[in-house]
């Protein structure tokens, strides 16, 4: 649906974005929620919201990747 959405705008409503990230993120898949995080950022380098919800993706992905990356030594 937001996919949908950030089409009409073509990708470039930071709003959109963020509402798509949350999607993601709720959904477990906190890789796209970053990468659509960061095009969002990109777009409204200033908006906090954007920013802090970076920033809880990224604490949330972090200790994911490192356990992967032990896992797998």
């Amino acid at each position: 649906m937001y996919e949908h959405a950030s089409k009409l705008h073509n990708h470039k409503n930071a709003q959109v974005l963020l509402y798509m990230a949350r999607a993601h993120h709720d959904a477990g898949d906190h890789l796209p929620a970053k990468c659509v995080l960061l095009k969002a950022l990109h777009l409204a380098p200033t908006d906090i919201k954007v920013r802090l919800n970076l920033a809880f993706v990224l604490q949330v992905l972090g200790p994911q990747l490192l356990q992967g990356f032990v896992l797998q030594e």
